[in-house]
This record gives C-alpha cells, sequence and structure tokens, in this order.
C-alpha cells in the first residue's frame, strides 16, 4: 500500500483552454480524472505484471480474459518497448506521470478564473503528469502536495523550465534503479 500523497493545485489560463482541460478530464459517469489527458495505453492496461506460472514456466507478465491466460512473448515485449519504452504499464505510468497510478479522488471547482483540483497520488505528486498538463493546455499550474505521515511536503509551479530534460533524467534514474534490482535477484 502506497503512502498517499494530498495535492491541492490551482490551474490559471485563458478560458477556453481551462474548459477544454476540464471537458477532456470529466469521465461519462462525472467523475474526474487528469490522466485522461495523458492516458496509459490500452495495449499497457491489458497486460498482468508480477509472478506467474504458465505450463511450467515463470513469466513476469500475461494476458489473461475470457479466452484464458497466456503469456506475454518476448517478440511482442520488444515491439512494446520500442513503441512506449516498456511493455509494464507501472513503469509506463512512472515514466510518464511521475508516479505510481496519477491521480484518484479528484474534485474540480471552477469559478472562471481559477480552477482547483484536489486529488490523491501515490508516492509523491505526479509531476510529469502535471507538466504535460500546464504544457498542453496552456495554463499555468501552482501545486501544493503533501505526503501523510508528515514524510514531505512542498509546492510546484507548472510549466516548469527544461522539463524534457527533467523527464529524461527522471526515466534514467528510475532505469539506474531497476537494474540495480534487477541485478541483486541474478
Amino acid at each position: 500500500m502506497p503512502n498517499w500523497t494530498d495535492n491541492q493545485a490551482t490551474i490559471i489560463g485563458k478560458t477556453a483552454d481551462v474548459e477544454k482541460l476540464i471537458a477532456d478530464i470529466t469521465n461519462e459517469d462525472g467523475t474526474y480524472a487528469l490522466t485522461n489527458v495523458y492516458p496509459t495505453p490500452t495495449e499497457l492496461e491489458n497486460i498482468h505484471q508480477g509472478s506467474r506460472n504458465i505450463d511450467g514456466v515463470r513469466h513476469d507478465a500475461w494476458f489473461e480474459d475470457e479466452d484464458g491466460v497466456r503469456p506475454l512473448l518476448d517478440m511482442f515485449k520488444l515491439e512494446l518497448v520500442e513503441k512506449y519504452g516498456t511493455y509494464k504499464s507501472i513503469d509506463w505510468q512512472y515514466n510518464n506521470w511521475g508516479t505510481k497510478w496519477g491521480d484518484c479522488q479528484t474534485t474540480i471547482k471552477w469559478d472562471g478564473e481559477v480552477l482547483y483540483v484536489g486529488f490523491e497520488s501515490a508516492w509523491g505528486e505526479p509531476f510529469l503528469l502535471l507538466q504535460e498538463i500546464a504544457t498542453k493546455y496552456n495554463v499555468n499550474i501552482n501545486n501544493r502536495w503533501d505526503i501523510e505521515f508528515g514524510q514531505d511536503s512542498g509546492q510546484t509551479i507548472y510549466p516548469f523550465p527544461n522539463g524534457e530534460k527533467v523527464k529524461a533524467d527522471h526515466i534514467k534514474s528510475l532505469q539506474e534503479s531497476r537494474d540495480k534490482i534487477d541485478s541483486m535477484f541474478k
């Protein structure tokens, strides 16, 4: 279970841009999801991850649906890595949102000038997702975040300069950590 981060964001921009953002994050059932702006690729969402024996062979990823359980073949893994940088949805989320699961329990209030967005996220603020939103919708975001149990808190202003470099450095750091962990189990 993650440590949850409370996020309180204020978003300011041209009315048309903010209203477009609101439309894009509004689900059919009236709930909100910032991740609608940059969703996990469908191909990755349908892949289960972990460890599972299928026909006596251990697999770290597989499909499971009405057709049964099937391993994710190495050839398909390579295609997904070439296309998305990974074949694992959690890795894609960390690489593109900056945290696991994006936003949860999202609420909004729009007063015609400022869009107030409250949401929870796992382990930290979804800084890459908020950067993507600020850039894509030409808005300014001020996010105040607080990790539960007093672990940390702060404020981040978006868009931040050098966004692509920050993302590249983040992905590099994550990959180095994954490689280190993988080497421990070899």
